[in-house]
């Protein structure tokens, strides 16, 4: 089972005065390392394409030359001779056709590659790459919906498949590994397909204030989703979020989950879930950065407060999967608030040792969860965000600005496989990765 070992060295050294270095902080490669996946470009985004990833030291080394080159360099030879006759009863090596073939690559084109993540190192559309013991998945099934129908392709022998010539409008992706496998790169839906085919799609959202508070008259992300998936397929925004509510009171048996999630569940294809973030702000919002004695009282248990508040979200999702199992769960993870111009005026000093600890937390909860949690998709915002400036999305420390409602919908739209062709696209460009179901 993979695992993110996360040491309390640092945190301790910025506040009794420690060496850093008496503790090590252990990182999984996976989650510190570059993205070899396709980064969703928007208004006030610009993504760039990764061609470096980082040593053991993390001085940037270029990359040789791709691996999906490699791998299609190995095709196998279709053969010749009486299994392989050519028209004219001749002996002559056969040429197997392009692949994708020149129509599938016309501008602009949705394009992706398929792998079998062998080696754990996929959690999110951002944190992915492939590796040498990564396999490149030929023959596997992708289908394209889009505004008016849907198409099919098969990746090709190095995973990769293509669908061009498209049309400016909305679309949504899915890729069928075929049974026993679960995708690990977590930006993969399993009914979507289901809910656009029968015409009628339920998006129920469940958790804190970041779905349900802002600062204006203006639709919260849930509705922005709705407004994407409107073309694709009829949708109804049923946002049940409650403010202030921690991850306990949405566990199952709990008013919230009897209430709120049960009754809604029938007429729901997509669940996404906002939830935690008030777990930690109860437990650090009103200490006095000076008082060393409520920090340290703070500090204290604070890798087994990580794993409880992780273990409430795990146990309410896998609830809902047992409740209705034919729905798509959307975990849609924080960014690092603390990055905020408003955190920093009032941590002062300790906003970087604030960062810091949010940014482990967050890279535990992203792999944690997708480890313990099948089929579970994250909307990774965390990342999404790690190089922009987070102010902008914000109208205060934690609620979204009407930007930054827009954005987390992309983003949530992308983690389901939405791709959005035209002046501003999103997700173009993907890997989606898989790995054997736990027996």
């Amino acid at each position: 089972m993979k695992r993110f070992v996360i040491s309390m060295g640092l945190v301790a050294a910025l506040f009794f005065g420690c060496s850093p270095d008496d503790k090590e902080i252990i990182y999984d490669d996976a989650l510190t390392g570059d993205v070899a996946g396709d980064s969703t470009e928007t208004p006030d985004s610009d993504a760039a394409d990764v061609d470096s990833e980082r040593d053991e030291s993390g001085t940037d080394v270029e990359l040789g030359e791709d691996s999906t080159d490699a791998k299609d360099d190995a095709t196998e030879d279709p053969g010749s001779g009486d299994d392989n006759p050519s028209d004219d009863g001749s002996d002559e090596d056969i040429e197997p056709p392009e692949c994708p073939s020149p129509d599938e690559l016309i501008e602009p084109a949705i394009s992706g590659t398929v792998y079998r993540d062998n080696d754990f190192t996929s959690y999110s559309f951002y944190r992915q790459r492939l590796t040498d013991g990564d396999e490149l998945l030929g023959d596997v099934d992708v289908v394209l919906f889009s505004e008016s129908d849907e198409k099919t392709t098969t990746t090709c022998p190095n995973g990769v498949f293509s669908f061009g010539g498209l049309e400016d409008g909305n679309y949504i992706l899915v890729v069928d590994p075929g049974d026993g496998s679960e995708c690990a790169s977590t930006n993969n839906t399993r009914h979507l397909a289901g809910a656009i085919r029968n015409g009628s799609l339920g998006i129920l959202t469940i958790g804190d204030s970041i779905p349900s508070q802002g600062d204006g008259d203006y639709p919260f992300f849930p509705e922005r989703l709705k407004e994407l998936m409107a073309p694709l397929v009829p949708t109804v925004d049923i946002n049940v979020a409650a403010p202030g509510s921690v991850s306990e009171e949405w566990l199952p048996g709990s008013r919230y989950y009897e209430k709120r999630v049960k009754p809604n569940l029938e007429q729901a294809q997509v669940v996404l879930m906002s939830l935690g973030g008030n777990d930690y702000v109860n437990r650090f919002g009103a200490i006095n950065p000076n008082d060393q004695d409520a920090v340290a009282k703070a500090i204290e248990g604070l890798p087994e407060f990580q794993a409880q508040v992780i273990a409430n979200l795990v146990t309410t999702i896998k609830a809902i999967q047992t409740d209705a199992p034919n729905v798509d769960i959307v975990y849609v993870l924080y960014p690092n608030f603390a990055r905020s111009v408003i955190w920093e005026q009032q941590a002062g000093d300790f906003v970087t040792l604030i960062i810091t600890y949010f940014e482990q937390a967050l890279d535990e909860m992203v792999q944690i969860m997708g480890q313990e949690i099948e089929h579970l998709i994250i909307a990774d915002m965390q990342r999404a965000t790690k190089d922009l400036d987070i102010d902008p999305y914000l109208c205060d420390g934690l609620h979204l600005s009407e930007l930054g409602t827009f954005f987390w919908a992309n983003e949530i739209f992308q983690a389901l496989g939405g791709v959005i062709v035209g002046d501003e696209p999103v997700g173009m460009t993907r890997m989606v990765g898989f790995a054997p179901i736990d027996e």
